[in-house]
This record gives C-alpha cells, structure tokens and sequence, in this order.
C-alpha cells in the first residue's frame, strides 16, 4: 500500500475529508470524482483508496491534476470494508463524508452536510436523500425508499435496516473511528449498518430531507458477497437495534429468518412465511407504539412500513403471486398514497423490464 502524491500538495488540516474507494470502477468513476470537485465547498481533501483495481481506474485517478486528491493504492484487493478502515486511520480532517465510485453528489451536498454538523455539534451522523439511477444516469422509477428524518422514524427504520444512504452520509471521524473503530471487518456486506447501529446507541443522528445524492444501480452493483455466511452476519445489528427500540428483553430466531429471507430471495428463494412475517410485523408496530406513544399514526413509521410490504411483495410477485397481492393489499391499507406511487411506478417500468428479458 503507497500513497502517491500529486503535483502540489494537498490541504495539511481540511474540514473534510471526501472518502472513496473504488474496485474495477473506471466506468462510472470519472464521473464519481468530478461530482466531488465541482462541490460549493471547497475545503476538503479528496481520499482515494485504490484497492488493486485491473481496469485502468488508477490511470483515471492520476489523470486529475487536484491538489485536494490524495490516491492510496493497495497493492492487493482487501475489499470495500478493509479499504474504509485504512482511509479513515489516513484522513486528515475531523469530518468525513463517504463517495462511492460509482454515485454522483450533487454540488451542494458538502456544503449543507457541513452547514448542520456546525450548527449541531452533537450531532455525530448525518446523512441525505438519493435519487437511484440506472448505468446510464437516467432516474429508476420503483418503490420509494425513502429515509426518516425524525427521531421517532429513525429509531423504527434501525429495526429493520439502515436509515441512511451509505454514499450519503457524513460523520464525525473522532467518534467513528477514534472512539467506535470505524467499520467491522467482519461484515464483508452491510458494513453501515453495523456500524450506523453502534454510533445511533450513544450518539445523536440525523437525515436531510433534500436529495443530495444520486444512488446507482446496475449490473456490476449486485455484488457477489451477498453470500449466505455474510448475509447471516446482519442478524446481529437486526437483533440489537429491535431489542433496543422495542425495549423487550430478546427477539424470537424465527423473526431474524423470516427478515433475512424475505429481503434476500436470489439468496434463500421466495418461499416467504408472509402469514408469520405479517404476525411479527404487527406486534412490533404495536409495541413500538406502546414504548413510544408519540410514534402512533406517525406518517414516517406508516410511510416506511408501507414501503417495505411493497418491497417484498412486488419481489415475490413473479414467483408467489397469492403472497404478493396480500402484501400489497396491506401496503394499501397502511399508505394508500405510497402505495399507488409505486404500483404506479412499477407498471411503468414492467414493460420495459419484460423487454430485456
């Protein structure tokens, strides 16, 4: 691993440090890094981890004559989790903000990150809205995910997965990697949400409501680490967040399944117990209401619930459709609005997606 410098040196004491890593990207990544250095703010030192990529990203990387790029090149592929930890012991400035390779911020995003972590001090995480994109940078219309911007709605988000836009968010490096140790080597997959898990039980966190990201899907993004052995690992964070939030003493296994399952059908196939992960998704609502009185016909908590139903049941639809409809039908009653937005949405784009086929 070597860093290489560039021609003029780079900020000695930023305010932030943009870090990326990237693999095999050099398709996307001319525009990932343009993204960065067209931001409004410009006190930052743009931190490049190289982690043996065999596609000439290097070359692309070396081409830009910035003095704010800093390139570390890993002499071997070490994986996107490992190569954040090495940027984060190598960052200069207090405050992080994650890029990934193939997403594009838009030339605000920095400036308002920043804006807040001045203005709220103890706020150690925050993070944005993203607009997903496909390979050629067009919108992807589908189901709204969008994140909570509440306590209450982040702290319901948490039970079931991240509330944040990895590619979004912008940190406090004391805290993440001084105090908490930055990521968990041990997740090869949903690193952030462990890690998101862990700062969220001390620390304050928070969401903007503007979109400040484009989130790429493609090809290339569906990674082969979603492996059996490294999906189970998120069982750990699902479990310590819902015993937290939902203040009960231990969640049943048979939850845990039913979850990892359903969100990973190319995985464990989509032969969902829906009757059991309905059961399970109503006693957590209700008890989430009875721990938090305020969260009662909260429009986030509605808003979200609503979205994962239509997740999972549009998923299962090709395969299962009975199972579906039900999902469907209760993704109606809980938000019609949402609902209808993303049937919609969906319609859309079915011939399109029968087409590639």
């Amino acid at each position: 691993m070597s860093d290489k410098p560039l021609p003029a040196a780079h900020p000695s004491s930023p305010k932030v440090t943009v870090l990326m890593s990237v693999y095999n990207g050099r398709r996307y990544l001319r525009e990932a890094i343009e993204s960065v250095l067209r931001q409004t703010f410009g006190d930052f030192e743009f931190l490049i981890l190289d982690d043996g990529s065999s596609d000439g990203s290097q070359d692309i990387i070396l081409s830009y004559r910035d003095p704010r790029i800093r390139l570390v090149a890993n002499t071997t592929n070490i994986g996107l989790t490992k190569s954040l930890n090495r940027g984060l012991a190598r960052a200069l400035a207090p405050l992080i903000a994650r890029q990934d390779a193939d997403d594009v911020s838009y030339p605000n995003r920095l400036e308002k990150q920043v804006e807040i972590m001045d203005r709220h001090p103890d706020v150690v995480l925050v993070g944005a809205q993203a607009r997903t994109i496909d390979s050629g940078g067009s919108p992807v219309r589908g189901t709204p995910w969008p994140r909570a911007v509440t306590d209450l709605g982040m702290r319901w988000q948490l039970i079931f997965e991240s509330p944040f836009v990895h590619t979004s968010v912008m940190f406090r490096r004391e805290v993440v990697w001084g105090e908490l140790g930055g990521y968990d080597e041990e997740f090869v997959t949903s690193q952030d949400y462990e890690l998101w898990s862990r700062v969220a039980r001390r620390y304050r966190i928070g969401n903007l409501p503007d979109c400040l990201v484009d989130f790429r899907v493609h090809p290339e993004s569906a990674s082969s680490a979603y492996t059996p052995q490294n999906i189970q690992r998120v069982r750990q964070p699902l479990r310590m967040n819902a015993v937290r939030y939902l203040r009960c003493g231990d969640i049943p296994e048979r939850w845990l399944d039913l979850w990892v399952a359903a969100n990973n059908p190319r995985v464990y196939g989509g032969d969902v117990d829906i009757q059991s992960l309905m059961k399970f998704l109503d006693a957590f609502r209700t008890r989430f209401e009875e721990t938090h009185p305020a969260s009662r016909d909260h429009p986030e908590i509605r808003r979200h619930l609503a979205g994962m139903l239509l997740r999972i049941g549009l998923r299962l639809t090709p395969a299962h459709p009975v199972k579906s409809l039900g999902l469907l039908i209760r993704a109606y009653r809980t938000d019609p609005v949402i609902t209808r937005l993303a049937l919609r949405a969906h319609l859309r784009e079915l011939p399109s997606r029968i087409w590639r086929r």
